[in-house]
């Protein structure tokens, strides 16, 4: 189930998955954002940890994250749930009700930062808690605000 409030500059996303049975439900969305509007470079920024990986999946050992300290394509454990995106006077942030994020910027023309319910590769790799598994009279919900400042 996929549910949207908007209220101008405030926007509120809410996915849920039931099930009959246990079922592994890995949430997230996947938005792409330009990197420049209105000749304003985009720079993010999160308090939280990178996850170290080796080749595309993750070791499960953890390393602090820097901000700008280099391009990305990789899980975050954020603890607050809070990235925030900036591009001049304007500003995007991004809260999650879980402290999962996947950034990716490393295209000059884009990025995403995809707000999740658990890291990629969780059911392989467990990362900081249990995998996101839907039980019957238990959903997995993934509620993420996105508000404009």
């Amino acid at each position: 189930v996929t549910e949207w409030r908007i209220d101008g500059l405030r926007a509120e996303s809410r996915l849920t998955v039931e099930a009959d049975e246990p079922t592994p439900a890995l949430l997230g969305w996947h938005p792409w954002f330009r990197s420049t509007i209105d000749r304003e470079r985009a720079t993010w920024s999160l308090t939280g940890d990178l996850a170290v990986r080796e080749g595309a999946f993750a070791t499960g050992e953890w390393e602090p994250w820097v901000d700008g300290s280099r391009r990305v394509d990789d899980a975050f454990h954020v603890p607050d749930g809070r990235v925030t995106v900036t591009w001049g006077a304007r500003a995007l942030t991004i809260r999650n009700s879980d402290p999962w994020f996947v950034i990716f910027d490393e295209r000059e023309e884009a990025f995403c930062i995809e707000p999740q319910d658990g890291p990629p590769n969780v059911f392989d790799t467990p990362l900081r808690g249990d995998p996101p598994v839907a039980r019957p009279g238990v959903p997995r919900t993934m509620t993420t605000t996105w508000e404009w400042s």
